[in-house]
């Protein structure tokens, strides 16, 4: 099986008015200005997470017994949007949806998304890289089944949604949780799937 290899990726320079090279992901030695919250400077230097994703695809696609699916898609801000469906039925799917930011928006699952950068915004100071390693950490949590989901049902007319992503070799990276989610008929749907997987996780995809 062919291994992933991230592409190699020519190292973009921004200037700042002073013509100084930005230094991304270092900019701030205490707090950031506030007017950086509400500014984006340079979005293009998140442009590299697209041709990884690409590259991330093509691997699944290589390696896994996966169907790799353009879908038609109508928001304005998405450039293209991928499935790629692995053959079981109890391992997560994933898509890709493909900004115009330029980003990358990932779902897993039935109810997990996640965005590649988080925010974008200058305060955050992301850089690609360190948004490029969080994107591939879930791509191949989710494949190797150390991604999981779960729906808790409460008193009154919502749920709660818990996701987990493990790393390799280690307890666990994190997850998250949505409180108050309103149960409808896709939520219904959505906990019967999960009920059904083995453990109640999801599995490993298949080769």
């Amino acid at each position: 099986m062919p291994e992933y290899t991230r592409p190699v990726v020519e190292a973009r320079q921004f200037p700042d008015e002073a013509g100084a090279v930005i230094g991304y992901g270092k900019r701030w030695d205490g707090s950031p200005p506030d007017d950086s919250y509400s500014r984006v400077s340079n979005p293009k230097r998140f442009a590299p997470l697209q041709d990884i994703a690409d590259a991330l695809i093509e691997h699944l696609r290589l390696t896994y017994l996966t169907d790799v699916a353009a879908l038609e898609h109508s928001t304005p801000d998405t450039a293209k949007l991928i499935a790629v469906t692995p053959e079981h039925l109890d391992a997560a799917p994933l898509v890709f949806r493909f900004t115009n930011f330029p980003g990358v928006e990932i779902r897993a699952g039935v109810r997990y998304r996640e965005a590649f950068p988080f925010c974008g915004c200058d305060a955050c100071d992301e850089t690609w890289g360190d948004a490029a390693d969080e994107m591939e950490r879930l791509v191949f949590a989710v494949s190797d089944g150390r991604f999981s989901e779960r729906i808790v049902f409460a008193k009154g007319d919502s749920a709660t949604v818990e996701h987990r992503v493990e790393s390799a070799g280690q307890r666990g990276r994190g997850g998250s949780i949505q409180h108050g989610v309103q149960i409808d008929s896709e939520l219904l749907a959505d906990a019967v799937r999960l009920d059904r997987l083995p453990n109640g996780r999801w599995q490993a995809w298949g080769r």
